[in-house]
């Protein structure tokens, strides 16, 4: 038994604390408050206060520890109850002995604080003969609880009777355990001298080879990389158990934590109880919460060796696996692919396709069977419940027969594909194959496998829905209540019916499974082929690939002949690239004999600049309808093949390009009729600038700040356009001014004439004139009127430049030019008062 001395050492601790504390803080006061006598009276007062109140804890503490060590003391069990082994109970009507508290194990967290080492140990801790001894005293617990229970009448009260019952139950929970861990130590013997005998098995393939003598088949090599894979698939499930176990280990080592804790706290009110009557019901609970955390002591135990055992498979699996690497890796080095193992493998083959064609007309018999007992059935009118099932029952019968028949039909169409993919596999080991079929077959294998994928999803859907019908038919039949035997039958026959259909299933997604993996097995030996390949090589493969992409078909056109035959036109990718270059060589050669050549041959025949912009598009856009019916002819393209197609095309192109061909056509109106040229000074809704060309959707006009703007050409026919240079490129200006009230009105048109006469780009004829405009508010107001070429002169400019020159003129002609006057005019009632002062300078008071 402990004795809980603890808090009386921790109210020591407390108390010497507390003095030096009180001590140090006594010294600094007084030495800070040396000078006031008072603070030091007051805190000596406080100091004994305070010591006062630590005795009081004191006498406290030692008044409760020595109480709970006389408890202790009081309920210590004889030196023989105080062992390992349980408490055994006395039957006879006497007084209850306590139950004796079992000591705590040295550590409560260890998984194998359980588990004493002994000799003939697995894995270095645990021991058969150690489980086995405790399985025997659990037993003996057992049988000594049941006795007490068993007793009449009963001697013990009834809150300790159910406490026994519930150690009795943790002790079978117990036996249970121990049983696992048996079991499971026997596991991990078998696994260890697994793990031994793969590394034994791997040391002697290091040192001597494989048992098979060279030269080695490459058909051995497949089927060992085939197990390969396999044992790498299981490894990674046996690591799975590994994670799980190590897990469980977890949780039940967190599980103990709390019942240990749990355990502590039953003990302590055990250990603080001063109350006699309640002892026995204290130590009884103690026992089972000691049980109980005994249980998952041995749980952990139990969860611990599982992770061992696992941990164990795991290194044996790789072992495993090292020494398969080992063993593939001796076998490459002499293998051959010979003619004989293909030939070998192919026999296979043929065996198999015999023996799946006679499987093929069984089934069928067995269907055409099927179909006699439904129709049979069907044909009867009398319907009861029970040959309602017996019909369902020949209809799965039926089903099974037809899912049999397609699965083996199907497994027969998959033998010729596994054929070609070993003389491919053949051919490229023994570097036959030429370097054009390597890419098609690598093609056709993607193909496949992608082909084979999304069969295999269907049977998977179709396999869950076949599941769920056979659920379905289980939930049923125990739903019954007294079936016959007759429909019992039925329904026995509609289950085994299911349950065929679902291994035909599952024997088509084996089938598949392995035609994956020979198709994954050409895709990889291809690719092993692409990493060894030349820059040559390569070059020759893009160059193969181009070529493939070239004769890609992308629309075949089929057209009946007079004679009423049929003819096909194949429009593949190398016929559209050589179209697009055809039209664009046309395209640029139209060009440049529209803007070029036509231009020259014009320009010597004479004609007019503006009559040659006009008819270099109109040319342009005749050539090109020619190239297009051309080309047509050229690459033998009918017209018909854009009948149906054009009129749907054209339909849709006319309601969303509306516009656009209103444009196209407006262009084409002002080629011809040309009521604007390029040149032209034109002004359409304020736009005013110089007509640089005159496309076929827009004419782009050059503003007179410099600035491009696009006018659609529907708009130039829809709105009203000033066109200054239509007929000629004279244009009339004038420059206005006034000059002030008395000047010499005969001068002022004199000078104003010589202003304009001196400019030399303004035109003689017609001549300039000068008017007198009206008698303005504040001058004069005078215009003269003047005419200038548009194409070789600027109208501002030259207007700029008469401004100038009249300045000047009526400055030496002492002629003012008039600017606003306003005069001022005051409504008063009195006449101003106006008084003149003068300022002085202000003298400081």
């Amino acid at each position: 038994m402990e004795h809980n001395v603890e808090p009386f050492w921790e109210m020591v601790r407390v108390r010497v604390a507390l003095k030096r504390a009180k001590h140090t803080h006594f010294f600094a006061v007084g030495y800070t408050d040396a000078m006031n006598l008072s603070s030091v009276c007051k805190y000596f007062l406080k100091s004994l206060w305070f010591s006062f109140l630590v005795g009081l804890m004191w006498l406290w503490a030692s008044l409760v520890a020595g109480t709970g060590m006389r408890a202790s003391w009081a309920q210590q069990p004889p030196a023989a109850a105080s062992t390992d082994a349980p408490a055994t109970l006395d039957t006879a009507a006497q007084a209850v002995p306590p139950i004796p508290q079992p000591p705590a194990p040295k550590s409560e967290t260890a998984a194998t604080a359980s588990v004493p080492p002994a000799a003939g140990t697995v894995g270095g801790q645990y021991s058969l003969e150690s489980i086995q001894a405790r399985m025997e005293e659990t037993a003996k617990e057992i049988s000594s609880l049941q006795e007490v229970l068993s007793a009449s009448p009963p001697v013990r009260p009834p809150a300790i009777l159910e406490e026994i019952q519930k150690q009795i139950d943790l002790l079978g929970q117990l036996q249970s355990v121990y049983t696992q861990q048996i079991s499971l130590l026997k596991r991990m013997v078998n696994a260890e001298n697994s793990l031994k005998e793969a590394k034994d098995n791997l040391e002697k393939i290091r040192r001597q080879g494989p048992d098979e003598k060279p030269p080695y088949s490459y058909v051995l090599l497949d089927r060992l990389r085939d197990e390969l894979k396999a044992e790498q698939d299981q490894e990674k499930s046996v690591t799975g158990i590994l994670t799980t176990a190590q897990e469980s280990l977890k949780r039940a080592q967190a599980q103990q934590e709390q019942k240990a804790a749990v355990y502590r706290r039953v003990k302590d009110a055990l250990d603080a109880n001063t109350d006699p009557g309640a002892a026995d019901l204290l130590q009884a609970q103690t026992r089972t919460a000691w049980l109980d955390r005994r249980e998952a002591q041995e749980i952990v135990t139990l969860r611990d060796l599982e992770s061992k055992t696992a941990q164990i498979r795991v290194e044996t699996f790789k072992t495993r696996l090292r020494e398969m690497e080992e063993r593939i890796r001796w076998i490459q080095l002499t293998v051959s692919f010979t003619q004989a193992d293909l030939d070998t493998q192919l026999a296979v083959y043929d065996k198999a396709e015999a023996s799946l064609k006679e499987e093929v007309s069984k089934q069928q018999k067995a269907l055409e069977a099927a179909d006699k007992k439904l129709t049979a059935l069907l044909d009867n009118p009398a319907i009861t419940p029970d040959k309602e099932e017996e019909i369902n029952a020949r209809r799965l019968e039926r089903e099974a027969a037809q899912l049999a028949v397609s699965t083996l039909e199907n497994r027969l169409t998959w033998i010729p594909e596994r054929r070609r993919i070993w003389k491919q596999r053949f051919e490229i080991i023994n570097g036959t194959a030429e370097r054009g079929q390597i890419t098609p077959w690598r093609e056709e294998a993607v193909k496949a496998l992608a082909g084979l994928k999304e069969r295999e999803n269907s049977l998977n859907v179709y396999i869950s829905v076949l599941r769920n019908r056979l659920i379905n038919l289980l939930s049923r039949r125990d739903s019954l209540e007294e079936p016959s035997k007759t429909l019992l039958k039925y329904l026995d026959e509609q289950k085994a019916a299911l349950e065929k259909q679902i291994g035909f299933v599952q024997d088509i997604l084996n089938s598949l499974a392995i035609l994956q993996r020979d198709y994954s097995k050409l895709i990889a030996e291809i690719d092993e082929i692409y990493k060894s390949w030349s820059l040559n090589d390569w070059l020759a493969y893009g160059k193969d690939k181009i070529e493939n992409l070239l004769n890609t078909e992308i629309y075949v056109y089929k057209s009946i002949l007079e004679d009423g035959t049929t003819q096909e036109t194949s429009f593949r990718v190398r016929t559209v690239i050589s179209i697009v270059f055809y039209l664009a060589f046309g395209i640029l050669a139209i060009r440049f004999f529209s803007y070029v050549v036509l231009k020259r041959i014009l320009s010597r025949l004479g004609v007019h600049e503006s009559a040659q912009i006009t008819l270099q598009p109109m040319s342009y856009y005749l050539l090109l309808i020619v190239l297009l019916f051309y080309t047509l002819h050229v690459y033998r393209i009918p017209l018909t093949m854009f009948a149906v197609v054009g009129g749907a095309v054209a339909i849709g192109i006319g309601f969303g390009t509306q516009t656009i061909f209103n444009n196209f056509i407006s262009g084409l109106i002002i080629l011809m009729e040309r009521p604007i040229r390029v040149g032209d000074l034109i002004d359409v809704d304020g736009t005013a600038g110089r007509v640089v060309r005159v496309g076929a959707r827009c004419t782009q006009v050059q503003a007179f700040n410099n600035i491009d703007v696009l006018i659609p050409n529907s708009k130039i026919l829809e709105n009203k356009v000033i066109n200054w240079t239509l007929t000629d490129d004279v244009y009339r200006t004038s420059v206005a001014l006034g000059v002030a009230y008395g000047s010499p009105l005969r001068d002022v048109f004199r000078i104003m004439k010589k202003a304009v006469d001196e400019h030399g780009l303004i035109l003689k004829k017609p001549e300039p004139f000068v008017v007198f405009r009206d008698f303005g508010e504040n001058a004069l107001l005078f215009e003269v009127f003047f005419w200038i070429r548009l194409e070789t002169s600027n109208r501002l400019v030259v207007e700029s430049d008469v401004r100038h020159r009249l300045d000047h003129l009526f400055r030496d002609a002492g002629i003012t030019i008039a600017y606003p006057q306003r005069d001022l005019h005051l409504d008063t009632p009195a006449p101003l008062r106006i008084q003149m002062v003068s300022e002085e300078p202000r003298r400081e008071s």
